[in-house]
């Protein structure tokens, strides 16, 4: 979901450190009004949007510019895009400023890869913003096309909003460790800076495609993974219809061999019968078989899809439970496409292992470094003892961090390249216990790391 910060209806011309007690009450209520400019998502709609990466060390705030994309719409037209950002701290008033370099090529997906660093105290954090300008530059004069203004503590903290309130004071403000990506909406706005109030309706129907097509995603997996559980129970009935005629068929082979030998049996002549039916069962279950291979190709087509759009690469876990000693194990094989944060644009990757069972967190280890890679290959195994069933397994929440390792840069804190949680609340864990259950050896699966 965007987080975004531009003020109250009646405020937008104004920045939030001039507002009045009673137009920050406004702006702190802002999400329970409703919509004056609510629209139907439009199919296909695009919207200007700004990547960065921020991460907070020692004092110091970098703030990182990635690119954007669909900047035209903006101003309807090409522009030489430039970016202004700033760092406004109210409680001294102050403003730090940068801007990139004019784009000349008109693109409207314009490419930056430009660091910014702004002085930033921890105790100045609640009540500091981050503002992004961008403008359409001319031969002599820029024109003022679309703005980004957020509170730092929204923008790490998302919708708590810590400091925003009285009462909220006492919250200890600290900021994430390592570096955390962003992707924001550019608001259009007039030449002063005034923002359209048709953004607040663009905004919204950003917000609900967003949700619409994560809702779908995840109702497509868990329709898929019921599809799977009756096709499953299916076969399995149709198997045991097929062994019942079997067992009958050779009961009555039986009773013809007493017949022969002398006994007298009154035999049916079923034969063609038992023969037609075991065929007929024997086809539904070839039919049954191919709609199940359908429908596993669709759930691996998804999962691919799924992959391939994992912007911080891609972790694969194996697990494998063992019922003679009770124990599941946890095998952390490879990753790929790992982002690279070291200046030799290479990263050293490792894997902290946790599990979390009835609201107790258990630190289960970590695999060794690798140095100078972004697709490292551990194939190192992790032990969770005491597990009595599958039934436990499913109430586990297996926890993996690949962090780089920063121990030869003296007082370098590790930083975070991506989380996975394999739990029964997403549906690749969920998929992922299902198979455990299914199977006898070890069941791998690709999971995209999060940030």
């Amino acid at each position: 979901m965007m987080n975004m910060f531009y003020g109250s209806t009646g405020t937008r011309d104004k920045n939030y450190s001039r507002l009045t007690s009673r137009e920050r009450a406004d702006v702190n209520t802002y999400n329970k009004r409703d919509p004056f400019m609510m629209q139907v998502p439009v199919p296909g709609e695009d919207f200007p949007l700004i990547r960065l990466v921020t991460k907070y060390q020692y004092g110091f705030l970098f703030v990182t510019l990635k690119d954007a994309e669909h900047l035209n719409i903006l101003a309807n037209r090409k522009i030489n895009t430039c970016v202004k950002v700033q760092l406004h701290k109210a409680e001294t008033n102050q403003t730090e400023k940068f801007q990139t370099e004019t784009d000349s090529s008109k693109s409207p997906n314009p490419l930056f890869n430009k660091t910014f660093t702004f002085s930033l105290k921890e105790h100045e954090i609640r009540d500091t913003s981050l503002v992004i300008q961008v403008f359409d530059m001319g031969y002599i004069t820029e024109e003022w096309v679309g703005v980004v203004h957020i509170c730092m503590t929204h923008l790490w903290m998302g919708e708590q909003r810590v400091g925003w309130k009285k009462e909220e004071r006492s919250v200890e403000i600290r900021p994430p460790d390592g570096e955390q990506g962003h992707t924001l909406m550019v608001l259009r706005c007039a030449k002063d800076g005034t923002v359209s109030e048709s953004e607040e309706g663009r905004m919204r129907r950003k917000i609900l495609i967003q949700e619409d097509q994560l809702f779908k995603v995840e109702s497509a997996n868990k329709i898929k993974q019921q599809e799977l559980e009756d096709m499953f129970k299916e076969k399995e009935t149709i198997e045991l219809e097929v062994s019942d005629l079997e067992k009958k068929k050779i009961d009555y082979k039986f009773q013809l061999q007493r017949a022969e030998t002398g006994h007298t049996v009154d035999v049916p002549n079923i034969t063609k019968e038992v023969n037609e039916e075991i065929s007929k069962k024997r086809k539904e279950l070839e039919l049954k078989k191919t709609r199940l291979q359908d429908v596993l190709d669709k759930s691996a087509e998804l999962h691919s899809k799924t992959i391939d759009r994992a912007s911080n690469g891609i972790l694969k876990i194996g697990l494998r439970y063992k019922d003679d000693t009770n124990e599941l194990f946890i095998l952390v094989d490879s990753a790929k496409n790992l982002p690279a944060v070291n200046r030799t644009d290479t990263s050293d990757p490792y894997v902290k292992v946790t599990n979390q069972l009835n609201n107790e967190l258990t630190f289960l280890g970590k695999t060794k470094t690798l140095w100078k890679e972004l697709n490292p290959s551990w194939k190192e195994d992790f032990t969770l003892p005491d597990i009595r069933s599958l039934d436990q397994v499913e109430k586990c929440s297996l926890g993996f961090v690949v962090k780089d390792d920063e121990r030869i840069r003296l007082g370098a804190k590790n930083t975070s390249l991506g989380k996975v949680f394999i739990n029964m609340n997403s549906a690749q864990g969920a998929w992922h216990f299902d198979q455990l259950k299914r199977g006898t050896g070890a069941i791998y699966l690709e999971y995209p790391l999060q940030i």
